[in-house]
């Protein structure tokens, strides 16, 4: 005879247990701010201890349940400019914005934009805004480093916080990025395909440090993995935003190094090149790294924008509804994995 199954222990059990309402026990489970922190330590001890576990059944339907309110839904997520706003309605960037707003949109919430570099906006008031518009969850692209530093107005135990882009700023939060090593991997591996045997990566210092240096990091690494690749220093263009074009510098480094194939980030590189007098792909082939709709005649990899948005909204919602908030003890990092596309700035060799 098999033994009788030991019911789960409820949130009216540990509130019995504790003395207090299942309101606060709820709360607290949830790590909310509402509650003290002592309040919290106790309930989940105690928890813990009755071997108290979340229903994932009743978390399945609460996520039902804000699908259906999401024509009348609240505010309850943001998306923090930290810096140039326009920089986000660009090409290239529009479609993580984009794409972050559709998926909240199906999971019930709304996503409002909040420019906090704007010259009128007071950043000391950011947190009393957060609160007075039911906003517990952030999507943080970027963070300009040359503006006021986010983290020092923010409370950051009321939040869930997701950083976009750029880990290395704020490397304490969950973040979603491009799978930089992976696509760097991806553009050598096709270039070698195409008959491409001296490949360059040629790169402004911003762009690799925002990279965590994968793609400088990657192509040295790939070096000697392949009998016929030869290994080029790489070209870092001169200013951290790449906005300093030194002509002779890269002739001279062209001339020393001949790379027969260009890796970039930046949409103005194939024109400024060309300048120069080398054309693109007779004299040297040139693929972009993030490739993009503004570079749609390009070779290069695409990042998967579209999916940038939704993983960092789908990483969002998944804390909220586990009720975390704050930094977490340990940081979760999604990268995404690019596609390859072919172009007319490369050709076989």
């Amino acid at each position: 005879m098999s033994p009788t199954p030991t019911p789960p222990v409820t949130v009216r059990a540990v509130a019995k247990a504790c003395g207090i309402s299942q309101t606060t026990v709820s709360l607290a489970l949830r790590n909310s701010p509402k509650t003290s922190v002592a309040t919290r330590e106790r309930v989940q001890a105690k928890a813990s201890e009755m071997g108290y576990a979340v229903d994932a059944n009743v978390s399945k339907l609460m996520g039902y349940l804000r699908r259906r309110r999401k024509e009348r839904s609240l505010c309850n997520l943001g998306w923090i400019y930290h810096g140039e706003k326009q920089a986000w309605k660009k090409p290239w960037n529009r479609d993580i914005l984009e794409s972050a707003k559709e998926r909240a949109a199906e999971l019930g919430y709304a996503l409002e934009e909040i420019w906090v570099s704007a010259p009128d906006f007071n950043l000391a008031k950011l947190t009393h805004l957060l609160r007075a518009r039911g906003i517990e969850g952030i999507l943080l692209p970027t963070p300009d480093p040359k503006v006021a530093p986010i983290h020092k107005y923010l409370s950051w135990e009321e939040l869930q916080v997701v950083v976009l882009m750029a880990p290395a700023s704020l490397p304490e939060f969950n973040h979603v990025d491009f799978h930089h090593t992976d696509n760097m991997k991806m553009a050598i591996t096709e270039a070698l395909r195409l008959g491409y045997r001296r490949p360059g990566l040629f790169i402004g210092r911003w762009s690799d440090n925002n990279s965590n240096w994968s793609y400088s990091g990657q192509i040295m690494a790939e070096h000697g993995h392949y009998l016929d690749y030869v290994h080029v220093p790489p070209f870092w263009t001169e200013g951290w935003h790449g906005e300093l074009w030194n002509e002779r510098e890269f002739i001279k480094w062209y001339k020393r190094e001949k790379p027969d194939v260009l890796l970039v980030v930046g949409n103005e590189w194939k024109s400024r090149v060309e300048a120069s007098g080398v054309k693109v792909p007779h004299d040297v082939g040139m693929l972009h790294l993030q490739w993009g709709p503004d570079v749609k005649e390009w070779a290069g990899i695409d990042p998967q924008r579209k999916h940038i948005g939704h993983s960092a909204v789908d990483l969002l919602t998944a804390g909220l509804v586990r009720g975390e908030k704050g930094i977490p003890l340990f940081a979760k990092e999604m990268q995404i994995r690019g596609v390859w596309k072919m172009g007319n700035t490369l050709q076989k060799r």
